[in-house]
């Protein structure tokens, strides 16, 4: 028996089945499925689904008391996929048709744009790859306002391109890690106590790696963002997931997280709206897995505030 496939991501697979004994009668038998594709034009990680402790650990050293980011236990149930990078300031033009970034890098991660810029961009993307859109939005550019589509009874729901939940991005971020940073793979490594204000650069985690070979943050950027994807990837090939850019999340903002959950996204409203990484000009502590920031929506984010894309796996 002979085993023919042809695989075409996106598309379908045509298995075929030949009998090729001595008989004279040949039979042959088509199977048609279909492979889902994270995106045709961006490069995005598969990230299974599967259940995390988010949050900080008593212990584990930061620049303030963590009250934010209690520890819970956090179940998603969907595969989702995951932008292997920070979108940059070329594919925003490419998309949006306009500029953004104040350093106007065109391999760097865009910045300078709002929450709902953010969320228009992913329209755009589904709107190019033929999925369904996320957001709501009116009016335009940097003017526009966005809110889930109002079909959608939370973000997980929707087939097309979004902003990641929180949860999902420190699930991410963590790639099966515990530690502060999931640099070194394995069980991830911490700060040393006194290195989590430090600006200086050539920092060693506890597990021998060195936070400089995998972030782009105050001590190493050069006085702005740098190239996407310059530095090493966490265990789940995901760059710059500790610093370069802030990112835009989809969570409005709640100090409590309310407690163990399954597919969390926030409370339904509030005044901000979450974002994580750290970024370039950020101390180390504010690069930890767990570490959380804020941001009004309709207020540029200043040139340290960017995004990734995440899409719900089919």
């Amino acid at each position: 028996m002979e085993v023919e496939t042809d695989t075409v991501e996106g598309q379908t697979v045509a298995l075929v089945l030949t009998n090729t004994g001595e008989a004279d009668v040949q039979v042959s038998v088509t199977v048609s499925i279909e492979v889902f594709a994270c995106s045709l034009h961006l490069d995005m990680q598969r990230i299974p689904a599967g259940t995390f402790t988010m949050g900080k650990p008593t212990d584990e050293v930061s620049y303030y008391d963590g009250s934010d980011e209690i520890l819970h236990q956090v179940e998603l149930t969907n595969d989702f996929c995951m932008g292997t990078n920070e979108v940059t300031e070329a594919e925003f033009q490419d998309y949006m048709g306009y500029p953004s970034s104040y350093f106007q890098c065109m391999d760097c991660p865009t910045d300078c744009l709002t929450w709902h810029e953010a969320a228009a961009f992913a329209n755009e993307v589904s709107d190019r790859e033929g999925v369904e859109q996320c957001y709501d939005c009116t009016g335009g550019g940097d003017k526009v306002l966005c809110d889930l589509a109002s079909d959608l009874s939370s973000p997980y729901e929707c087939g097309g391109f979004r902003l990641p939940t929180e949860a999902e991005w420190e699930y991410a971020a963590r790639a099966g890690t515990t530690a502060a940073f999931s640099c070194g793979g394995g069980s991830g490594g911490n700060l040393y106590e006194g290195d989590e204000d430090d600006r200086d650069g050539d920092v060693l985690l506890d597990n021998g790696a060195y936070l400089d070979d995998y972030a782009i943050w105050v001590g190493t950027a050069p006085g702005q963002s740098a190239t996407v994807g310059s530095k090493l990837p966490n265990p789940w090939g995901l760059y710059d997931m500790h610093g370069n850019v802030y990112e835009y999340c989809q969570d409005w903002y709640q100090e409590d997280y309310g407690g163990d959950a399954i597919d969390p996204w926030g409370p339904g409203t509030s005044d901000r709206k979450v974002r994580r990484s750290g970024s370039w000009n950020a101390p180390s502590a504010f690069l930890r897995s767990a570490s959380r920031a804020v941001s009004y929506p309709e207020t540029q984010g200043g040139y340290f505030v960017g995004f990734r894309l995440a899409r719900t796996a089919q």
